[in-house]
This record gives C-alpha cells, structure tokens and sequence, in this order.
C-alpha cells in the first residue's frame, strides 16, 4: 500500500509530465519499496509470535522481497495507463495469472508444500514486473529530485494513507476472528467472502485501471466528465447486479456447487454477506471521483470514517458469531453508503443527484428481479444446481433487462452499449 505513495496517481494525473519527473518517482517508489522490504523481514518474526507458528514468520520475510520487486514497476505501469495502452496491459495481467497459476499447481503436485502459493505469487508478480519494462521503453537516469517532489508526495501520500487504511480494516476482521473462534470459524467466512469477492474485484480492478485514466483526462470538461462518469457506473451495475441478485437468491446452490458439499455450514455466512457486494460494487466507482479530482485528503479522510465504521460493526458482530459479523457488516455497508455518495458529489460536475437518477432504475429493477427469482429457485428445488445456476444467470439478466428498458435513462444507456459492440464486432470482421 505504501511502496507507491500514490505517485502513480501523479504521473496518470498531470496534463504535462517530463523525464525528470517521472525519475524522481521511480527512486522514490524504488527506495520505499526496499525500506518496507527491510522493515518486513525484521517485523517477520512478529507475526510468527502472533500466530505462534514460526512458517508464518518465514513466508512474512519472503513476501516482502516481492513489494520491493513490484516496486520497481510502478511507474512503469503508470505511463502506461497514462498512455492507455490497456490491450498491452491487459496482456501483461493475464500473462501473469496464467503463470501464477501453472507455477503453483506444479509446485503443488510436485512438492506437496504451501510454499507452492508464494511461488506462484513470486511468478506473477516477477512476471508482471518485466512485462511492463519489456512495453514501456522509458528507463531511469541517475537518481534526482525535482523540486515539486515534494507537492506531489503530500499529494499521493493522502491517496496511499485512505488505501492503507482501508486495507487494515478490510483484513481486521480476519485477523479478529482467527484469534476469537479458531481458524475453522474462519475458515468458513474467509471461504464465503473469496467466493463472492474474488470475481468481484476482478471486474472492478480492470474496469477501474481504464476508466480512471479517461477521467483525469476529461477533468477540464465537466459536461463529458459527468456523462462519461454516469454511463459507466450504469453500466457496470447492469453487468454485475443482476449476477449478484441470483447469487443472494440461490447461495445454497452456489456453495454446495462451487465449494462443496463439506461446506454447506458457510451457506448462512455467504447469504449475508452477499448482500454487501451490492453496495461495494455501488462505492467502488464512488472513488473514481475522489481519485480523479484530486481530492487526497477527502480520500484519506473518508477512508478513516468509513474504517471506524467496519471496525464498530466488527466489535458489535464479534457479541454473535461469525454470522452477527456478516449481518452487522452488510447493515454498516447499506448506512453507510448514501453517505459516502453525498460525501464524494459535495464537489465536481456530478452531483447527489445524478447519481441517484442513475442508479434508481437498476436497484428498482433488482429488487422486482428477486421476488422472480425467489420464485424459479423454489420451483427448481429438485433439479440439478449447476443447470439450474446457469438458466438462473440467463434468467436475471432477461428479467433485468427488460425491466430497464422501461427507464428512458437506462434504456439509452443499452441501446448505446449495444452499438458500441455493434461497432466493435464489425471493426473485428473488416480486419
């Protein structure tokens, strides 16, 4: 989280950026990364006395190695997105799974070690580093400081401090109920949160790393800003929400499919917490306005309030179990989020309420969409899951659909989205 400070965010953000610039940030970046590198393995031994397992000090000290590593392509990285080079970047990302993934399976099947996951993660993370390298062909000169260095560094750190802070609060409740119930407790949270939010996260990241770019550079011209801004959210609502609804409606098929049976005890635990990815999905483009205007010390300052949030709900849910601290999460993501809107629309081109015209029909729409698929997932009892999550998935986003092509708003934003792969395809074909 601090290994960038933020100044990737500088180099996508000013119109006008030199090679000393950028320079400057790369031996930053760079040196950070070795000092966080450092502190973590003397920090390692830490962790091993927390958890009372000396492995976890071990595997501490040799993760820290890779922040260093994936330091070094930071800013890389940044001119990229600067650039928009999202094809080759996109190219990089699933170059880089790809290897994480066959490095670790190998290792798994040849070795029999957890070490197989970090060899993974050392893979994609190595990989990733010399993807944006072998790209970009910008190098570093001899290390340098220019004099806004200093101006930009308050400027990202406000960026890195809300993302820190987040991060904290995001993995306390891990940490928490580890110590609290056991690791079997936990292992049925932790399963149900990475079956809901690992899909999640890999939507929004990418979506994010392109549309943030655009943005900055739209920021002189409010009209197109906001509108680029509001179609983007809605459309990325209508490609997840309904997805999200049949997974609310039907948890215990997902568990028991994707998971297992062994695990049908997570099926409670993955219900509720089911209904957070809908208001995560919603504040995660909530940020693009923050970032993109510049605002690091609203982001940072957001991240607190909303960190004390989780923090409160976690303490009060601990009283209940795993399940009261899934319940009482979702209820701190739904207070919570008009406030974060109302927080990040104080100031910019789109107000409260464009956003809130905006997303009206989708939550009308999967609130109608559920009552139906409440109704096919009772009828459906006795049929076979993985069929019946597949016509499910179909089902939603029919029903969807055709609920939102009732809203003039939204039924722009598809027949928009409509000719845009119209337009797509036909460039394909002519090539």
């Amino acid at each position: 989280m601090f290994h960038d400070l933020g100044l990737s965010q500088s180099t996508i953000q000013k119109k006008e950026i030199n090679h000393n610039q950028v320079n400057s940030f790369f031996w930053i970046n760079s040196g950070i990364g070795a000092g966080l590198a450092v502190a973590l393995i003397i920090l390692s031994p830490v962790v091993g006395w927390f958890y009372k397992d000396e492995r976890a000090a071990v595997l501490t000290a040799a993760m820290s190695l890779l922040i260093f590593v994936s330091s070094l392509g930071n800013q890389h990285g940044a001119i990229m997105q600067r650039k928009m080079e999202f094809r080759a970047q996109s190219t990089i990302n699933i170059i880089s799974a790809i290897g994480t993934v066959v490095v670790s399976i190998s290792f798994a099947l040849v070795f029999r070690s957890y070490w197989a996951l970090y060899a993974g993660m050392a893979t994609g993370t190595l990989i990733g580093a010399a993807g944006v390298w072998t790209v970009v062909k910008w190098r570093p000169s001899s290390p340098s400081l220019v004099p806004e260095t200093g101006a930009m560094l308050r400027h990202g750190l406000g960026f890195a401090t809300g993302n820190f802070i987040g991060f904290l609060s995001g993995n306390l409740s891990g940490v928490v109920m580890g110590k609290a119930f056991g690791d079997h407790l936990l292992g049925i949270y932790d399963r149900s949160a990475r079956l809901l939010n690992a899909p999640l996260q890999q939507l929004i990241w990418p979506i994010s790393g392109v549309v943030v770019p655009i943005l900055y550079r739209l920021h002189s011209d409010a009209d197109r800003y906001k509108l680029t801004f509001l179609r983007t959210i809605s459309s990325i609502t209508f490609a997840v929400m309904p997805g999200v609804v049949w997974v609310v409606v039907a948890s215990e098929r997902f568990v028991t499919t994707f998971l297992g049976a062994k695990w049908s005890e997570t099926v409670p635990v993955f219900a509720a917490l089911s209904f957070s990815t809908i208001p995560i999905l919603i504040n995660s483009s909530a940020g693009w306005l923050l970032t993109t205007q510049g605002r690091s010390k609203d982001y940072a300052r957001w991240s607190l309030f909303s960190a004390s949030a989780s923090i409160a709900s976690l303490i009060i849910g601990l009283y209940y179990g795993i399940l009261g601290v899934a319940i009482s999460g979702v209820i701190c993501q739904i207070i919570i989020t008009p406030l974060y809107w109302l927080f990040a629309c104080r100031s910019g081109p789109v107000q409260f309420i464009d956003v809130t015209r905006c997303l009206f029909p989708h939550i009308t729409s999967a609130l109608l969409s559920s009552f139906l698929l409440h109704l096919f997932n009772n009828y459906m009892s006795e049929s076979e899951n993985i069929w019946v999550i597949g016509s499910g998935i179909f089902l939603s986003y029919s029903i969807s659909l055709g609920l939102l092509l009732v809203f003039n708003d939204t039924r722009r934003m598809v027949l928009t989205n409509i000719e845009f792969f119209k337009y797509i395809l036909s460039s394909r074909v002519k090539k």
